[in-house]
């Protein structure tokens, strides 16, 4: 989930939008944009080792000006936030990581940024992590959008394959005995994007329409995260 070193992500909502960081109640520094524009408040909140890149096009869609054409008529106020160990967001414990503390980070936020009533966007364990906040704080959720969420824990549904479940059990029981070795696995992966990239496009994207410089930089991502933490 977390990212091992800081990745920085170019804002794909305006120049002008506000942004900055807080501080949750556990110490941990969490960076937010803000665009501040009139409306109804639209909080993306993105998934599993990804970064706010993977809405640039919904958020494009609801910047754009001309987009009268296409029904949306109503002007929106576009937020969203780093989860902690990704982008430019602080590094934590592995102990301080639970979708239920990422759902508490989404509310102090919202805390932080005055709002008291959105339209939540959720992607993939994002999605998760809405369902939580939906369920602790339900008068702060006006609607939800849910983009393949799991209702569960993420690490019981992301592993499709038979074999999957028994590598991702010994991988963490090989954590716990050596974290080195764990880490030397991932290294070991980066030199291989090319092929990973085509794993990920038919495996967990519609090869069909993505883009494959959008699947590049998810496997990017998700090489730079931190093989013990994830």
């Amino acid at each position: 989930m977390p990212m091992s070193k800081s990745i920085i992500v170019s804002s794909v909502i305006s120049d002008a939008a506000k942004s900055g960081f807080f501080e949750t109640v556990d110490g941990i520094s969490l960076y937010y944009e803000d665009t501040q524009a009139p409306g109804e408040v639209l909080f993306f909140i993105y998934g599993l080792g990804c970064s706010i890149s993977h809405w640039k096009y919904q958020m494009s869609y609801f910047l754009d000006k001309s987009n009268k054409s296409k029904g949306v008529t109503q002007k929106y106020r576009i937020v969203w936030m780093d989860f902690r160990n990704h982008g430019r967001s602080g590094k934590c414990q592995s102990s301080q990581l639970s979708v239920v503390q990422l759902a508490e980070d989404v509310k102090q936020c919202c805390d932080v940024l005055g709002i008291h009533k959105a339209i939540f966007l959720g992607q993939s364990m994002g999605g998760s992590v809405l369902l939580q906040l939906a369920h602790s704080y339900p008068k702060l959720v006006k609607k939800m959008v849910l983009q393949g969420s799991p209702p569960i824990a993420p690490s019981r549904t992301i592993c499709t394959s038979p074999l999957a479940p028994f590598a991702w059990k010994r991988m963490i029981q090989l954590n716990k005995l050596s974290p080195m070795s764990v880490r030397l696995i991932h290294k070991s992966l980066s030199g291989i994007s090319r092929p990973l990239m085509e794993a990920a496009r038919f495996s967990g994207f519609n090869p069909q329409l993505v883009n494959s410089d959008d699947v590049m930089e998810y496997v990017k991502l998700l090489l730079a995260s931190d093989a013990n933490v994830f």
